[in-house]
């Protein structure tokens, strides 16, 4: 194959598979990320359920509504109704204090309830 006809396979390629792949982040893309970071993934029409898991590191709940786009909470847990977070009409997710995330994420999956909802 001379060196032109490969360059036009590898660009065909890559489009065909760009172009077959789903787009969009799975429900474990955004665990580890905080809230700040994947704010604008989360579609704004979907019902969105975010549980406080502070106490499975020893705090106390302190999480409210006004800090969803607040570094200071990382996602531990998730679960979407979609195969992708930016296509789901109900998202639930689980935070910490993100001082508390040391990559961890054994133990978090029982603080979202995910009741007919895909992690």
């Amino acid at each position: 194959m001379s060196r032109p006809s490969a360059a036009c396979w590898i660009a065909i390629t890559l489009a065909t598979m760009t172009a077959c792949s789903t787009p969009g982040h799975s429900p474990n893309d955004v665990v580890g990320k905080t809230l700040s970071a994947v704010n604008e993934t989360f579609p704004d029409d979907a019902l969105f359920l975010v549980q406080d898991a502070s106490a499975a590191v020893g705090r106390q709940a302190t999480y409210n509504s006004s800090q969803l786009e607040s570094d200071l909470w990382t996602i531990v847990a998730a679960c979407s109704s979609a195969p992708t977070v930016e296509a789901s009409e109900t998202i639930e997710i689980a935070v910490i204090p993100t001082d508390e995330w040391h990559g961890e994420q054994e133990g978090f999956y029982q603080t979202v309830a995910c009741e007919g909802l895909k992690r």
